[in-house]
């Protein structure tokens, strides 16, 4: 007399591979979250919710020096240098004065709300000298404000730092 073996259900099999199927699943996304909750802590995504603002102190700028002439209405490149001690957002813009506190400055060569990584990290900005500027020498500042508020009534820079002079003539 032949004894059938048992066997497993089908249904039991199943569950079993649906649910070591689930366990993966969920420490896959677990592991896969988990970087990048780090990453966009460290500003390495750049299609992550942007980080906190940064506040006085908790960045610096330097930049190039600019050409020593320019045209009014013309458009010059100046490199930026920024050290942070965390990724953070900042807006970002260009201020000229004349005679060393005369502020003849427009919104151009602005990015309301630039997202910088943790360290040092350099950009060129697109600075267009106002068309209506006067003959003169003008000096041009690198000026990190708060997101959204570059050159806006009633903010404060967040961190200033001078590039140089620049003939600007007719």
């Amino acid at each position: 007399m032949a004894v059938d073996q048992a066997r497993p259900s089908s249904s039991r099999t199943s569950f079993s591979r649906l649910g070591a199927t689930i366990g993966f699943v969920i420490a896959v996304a677990g592991l896969v979250l988990g970087y990048l909750q780090l990453a966009s802590d460290r500003g390495w995504l750049p299609f992550a919710a942007a980080p906190a603002p940064f506040a006085k102190g908790e960045v610096t700028v330097v930049c190039d020096k600019p050409p020593a002439s320019a045209r009014r209405g013309a458009v010059i490149e100046i490199t930026y240098h920024y050290t942070t001690t965390r990724a953070g957002t900042v807006g970002v813009g260009a201020g000229f004065y004349a005679g060393g506190a005369v502020d003849v400055s427009t919104r151009s060569g602005g990015s309301d709300a630039l997202v910088l990584p943790v360290g040092t990290t350099s950009r060129t900005q697109s600075v267009e000298l106002p068309a209506n500027l006067r003959p003169g020498v003008y000096d041009l500042h690198a000026q990190l404000w708060p997101p959204g508020r570059v050159g806006e009534e009633g903010a404060e820079t967040i961190a200033e730092a001078t590039c140089g002079s620049i003939d600007v003539n007719g």
